[in-house]
């Protein structure tokens, strides 16, 4: 549904609450008027979260924050109608019920954007990881791309492209120091290639191979806690 709708339609239910509040009200004494803030107050949080935060589909245990706010809008109104019979009802017991409902809501609500906040952080973080490996990746390929297909050291650097390629896309901090010598590596087998020293191409791809292997036993010992 369009927001502007969503709008439209909870200024309609915010009315409504009032009007009928006003209308059913017998006496217009401290509890009606603390019924009316609180059922208002649900009516704004309910339709905040429903236009603004669900669509960004929030959840907390499986389920959308508006549909928590439909039961919090639910139950308010219920409270805040039915107290509104209830002669001689104490006004404190009104606000303390409404409070905890309240609390409640918002609660749940901070559980909700705690959840998605740190979710948020963890796809930001592997996105960063998994990106940094793949330029890793590409560097190497582009330093293969130099080597035209009869060179003698052909299959050494493709040999080398593999064992990078083998291990796992994803990084982890623990291995921060080896990916940044593994791109110092390729760096000097790029600069080898240019002077095509054979040498200096077969050194720089063994320390590429050996990096990779240690790199891959880093990652592999992190898996298992």
């Amino acid at each position: 549904m369009n927001r502007s709708y969503k709008i439209i339609i909870a200024a309609i239910v915010l009315a409504a609450t009032c009007v009928c509040m006003f209308l059913f009200a017998h006496d217009y004494n401290m509890v009606f008027w603390v019924n009316l803030i609180f059922a208002t107050l649900a009516v704004v949080c309910a339709s905040l979260v429903t236009i603004f935060i669900a669509a960004e589909e929030k959840k907390v245990l499986g389920m959308s924050l508006s549909v928590y706010a439909m039961a919090y809008l639910v139950i308010a109104l219920y409270c805040a109608f039915r107290f509104v019979f209830i002669p001689d009802i104490l006004v404190k017991k009104v606000a303390l019920i409404h409070v905890i409902i309240f609390a409640v809501f918002l609660v749940v609500f901070m559980l909700g954007k705690a959840e998605n906040e740190f979710i948020s952080a963890q796809q930001e973080v592997r996105g960063r990881e998994i990106a940094n490996f793949k330029f890793t990746l590409e560097t190497m390929k582009n330093a293969m791309n130099k080597v035209s297909f009869d060179a003698p050291y052909k299959k050494t650097i493709e040999h080398a492209y593999d064992a990078l390629a083998s291990g796992q896309t994803a990084s982890n901090p623990s291995v921060e120091d080896v990916e940044k010598n593994i791109l110092e590596a390729i760096g000097t087998l790029d600069s080898a290639l240019d002077s095509k020293n054979e040498e200096e191409i077969s050194n720089a791809c063994k320390t590429i191979e050996k990096l990779a292997a240690e790199r891959k036993a880093k990652l592999s010992v992190k898996a298992n806690f």
